[in-house]
């Protein structure tokens, strides 16, 4: 599947609200089959991917003891995780699709 982002045709923030993931459900209600592909982005603010997958980033204390970000700031545990979601559609639908959520009053 060869998509870009000019193929997207809708996205909630980065951290959605009710009323985003509500719309994003009616989208993704109003194309039905000419959304082809669901992308689900979810991450830690604080965190890093690597080789090994996902891991925290580390600060090293005066003592050299390295310590997880989250254990040494107040901020960072409180931070909501990211839980973007995109809905991708293919180019010779998007004319189709726009017209749909035009109707629909989802533009």
């Amino acid at each position: 599947m060869d998509l870009s982002q000019e193929d997207k045709e809708e996205e909630t923030p980065e951290i959605p609200d009710d009323d985003a993931i509500e719309k994003f459900e009616r989208v993704k209600e109003t194309l039905g089959d000419l959304s082809v592909y669901e992308d689900l982005a979810e991450n830690r603010w604080y965190e890093v991917n690597g080789e090994g997958g996902t891991m925290e980033i580390f600060i090293k204390l005066g003592n050299d003891k390295l310590m997880p970000l989250s254990k040494i700031s107040r901020i960072v545990p409180k931070m909501e995780e990211m839980k973007q979601r995109r809905l991708y559609v293919y180019p010779e639908s998007k004319d189709e699709a726009k017209q749909l959520l035009e109707k629909e009053g989802l533009l």
